[in-house]
């Protein structure tokens, strides 16, 4: 966030390192001296991000004995927050980690996130040897602003949630891939948050770039004529 950036250099270094100290003491100890000046952290929190990493900012806490302040809930919320604090002028926030979708589509286009690479200093990071396929991978397009510090390797991107009054759980146990959602049988019985829509993004990315998955099975899944309906609340 465009705010305090000695709280969020720290806090961010922590985060992509898990709190390793193998950085320069002098450069390190600058940071903290900044961060303790300042005397308070601020971070929003998305959803995931909320139950996954909470435990880093009270170990932060604990350990460098700054302040933390955790704003969580979804990530839609969470940018009509930071947008409402835009446009009154103030920048309460000092970081954030939500989905990609809240921060490509509504915080970079509102111009409410600074450049991530200037405040990377721990050796580890600056590196780029030591990431997955060797650069730091953003999620938006000028790779500058949202920072994909993290990934999975899950072995089924789509959950499913059924009633069983309409799918028998014995029928269900029968479904091993994700091509049998595209049954005629499922049509029109299917309710899913469109594509575009805050913390969805993440899930329809892996399914994208899944090599069994794919863009074929996306066309299919969203065509209205064939199975898909949007969620009534989300669209209203």
């Amino acid at each position: 966030m465009k705010t305090r950036s000695g709280l969020s250099t720290a806090l961010l270094a922590l985060s992509l390192l898990g709190l390793t100290s193998s950085v320069r003491a002098d450069s390190w100890d600058e940071v903290l001296a900044a961060a303790r000046k300042e005397g308070e952290l601020v971070a929003v929190l998305g959803g995931s991000a909320s139950r996954n990493y909470r435990p880093i900012f009270k170990h932060f806490e604990e350990k460098f004995g700054i302040r933390t302040v955790v704003s969580t809930g979804g990530g839609g919320k969470q940018a009509d927050r930071l947008l409402a604090e835009r446009r009154a002028g103030k920048s309460e926030v000092d970081i954030i980690m939500a989905g990609g979708t809240t921060a490509v589509v509504r915080l970079v286009p509102n111009g409410v996130l600074d450049p991530i690479a200037p405040v990377l200093f721990l050796p580890e990071v600056v590196d780029k040897s030591q990431w997955f396929k060797g650069k730091h991978l953003y999620s938006d397009p000028e790779e500058k602003y949202v920072l994909a510090f993290s990934g999975t390797a899950d072995a089924s991107p789509i959950v499913m949630r059924f009633n069983t009054e309409k799918l028998p759980i014995e029928e269900a146990k029968k479904i091993d891939s994700v091509w049998t959602f595209l049954d005629k049988r499922f049509a029109g019985q299917i309710v899913a948050l469109p594509p575009t829509t805050a913390g969805s993004g993440g899930t329809y990315f892996v399914a994208m770039v899944h090599p069994d998955i794919g863009e074929k099975f996306l066309k299919r899944f969203y065509d209205p004529e064939f199975l898909c309906r949007f969620s009534k609340q989300v669209i209203e």
